[in-house]
């Protein structure tokens, strides 16, 4: 007889693969911070993974940040994003289980998953479907 105890940690039994996910609009690290206000009016979204030159994911631009570093003239419309960008990014796989992405996400504040979908701790995620 098993003295283990059963691991019923929630979102084992489940994968990322599973979640409503939808692809990233990602944007350029060259991107004037004036372009990525007019991307963020345009597209309704208040962050966006970056990606560098060489089409490596290098972070997530969010507007709250955008908006404190033009508001404190720490960059001007005309300037690259690059000091902008929050660097507190971890990449993982559609087979990483929900209880381990829910972990991460207590040490990551954004997930980019496969280089092509984004999840951030502000997001609701819609697991019981």
């Amino acid at each position: 007889m098993s003295n283990l105890i059963p691991n019923t940690d929630w979102g084992q039994d489940r994968t990322v693969a599973e979640l409503p996910l939808h692809e990233a609009h990602f944007i350029k690290i060259s991107t004037t911070c004036g372009d990525a206000i007019d991307l963020i009016r345009t597209k309704g979204f208040d962050q966006f993974p970056v990606k560098n030159a060489d089409g490596k994911t290098v972070g997530v631009l969010t507007a709250v940040n955008l908006h404190s570093r033009l508001a404190k003239n720490q960059v001007k419309l005309s300037d690259p994003i690059t000091r902008c960008v929050v660097r507190d990014l971890r990449q993982v796989s559609k087979n990483v289980k929900l209880n381990e992405l829910a972990r991460i996400l207590t040490r990551n504040s954004l997930v980019i998953i496969e280089d092509k979908y984004f999840i951030s701790i502000y997001d609701e995620l819609d697991c019981h479907s």
